[in-house]
C-alpha cells in the first residue's frame, strides 16, 4: 500500500485507515511478466449525522429546528415534506400547524448522500390537538344561584381568576352567584 507517498505494511481497512487516496501495487501473475499493476482506492469520510430525539408537541407550539448542521459534501432529503420549511437542508424548521382534533403522528425520514456513502435516519413526531374549550353561551342568572362551568375533556386545567375558585385545577367549577 502507498498512502501519501509512503509505503504501508499490512491490510487495508477502510474503517481504520484515514480518508484519502491509496494506491495498491499488485505483482502481475500472468503468462507474461509485468512489473506491477496499480489501482486507486478512495476512502471518503463517513456520514456523521444525528437527526435528534423524537418530538411530542401541541399544535400551535413555537416552530423548532430539527436535525443539525450538515456536511458541505452531502445532499439531504426529508420525507414527507409536511410542516417542514425546506426538505433539502440538514436542519429544516418544523412547524406544529396541525388543524385536526386528533393526535397526528408523523414519521420523517432523512436521506443523506455524499456521492459514495449514504445514510437514512428516522424522526417520529407527535402533534397533539389543542383542547376544545366551550363554556357555552353567556347567561343571566339570579343572585344565590349556582353556576356550573365545565372545562371539557382536557388533562390539565387552570381556571382564573384564582380568588373565584376553590381549586383551579378541577375540570368543572361551581360558583354561587352572590
Amino acid at each position: 500500500w502507498i498512502y501519501d507517498n509512503e509505503e504501508m505494511d499490512g491490510q487495508f481497512d477502510p474503517l481504520f485507515n484515514s480518508p484519502g487516496e491509496y494506491v495498491y501495487l499488485i505483482d502481475a501473475l500472468a503468462p507474461c511478466l509485468s512489473s506491477e499493476a496499480t489501482f486507486d482506492i478512495e476512502v471518503v469520510e463517513s456520514i456523521n449525522f444525528d437527526i435528534g430525539l423524537d418530538i411530542s408537541e401541541c399544535s400551535g407550539s413555537d416552530p423548532i429546528e430539527i436535525g443539525e448542521e450538515g456536511q458541505i459534501s452531502c445532499t439531504y432529503l426529508w420525507t414527507p415534506a409536511t410542516y417542514l420549511s425546506d426538505v433539502n437542508v440538514p436542519n429544516p424548521i418544523l412547524e406544529f400547524n396541525s388543524t385536526g382534533d386528533e393526535l397526528e403522528e408523523l414519521e420523517y425520514h432523512l436521506y443523506i448522500d455524499n456521492g459514495i456513502c449514504s445514510k437514512i435516519d428516522t424522526l417520529n413526531v407527535q402533534i397533539y390537538p389543542l383542547p376544545i374549550v366551550d363554556l357555552g353561551p353567556n347567561l343571566e342568572i339570579c343572585e344565590g344561584s349556582i353556576l356550573v362551568l365545565n372545562g371539557g375533556l382536557g388533562s390539565q386545567y387552570n381556571w382564573s381568576p384564582n380568588w373565584l375558585f376553590d381549586d383551579t385545577s378541577l375540570s368543572s367549577q361551581e360558583i354561587i352567584m352572590s
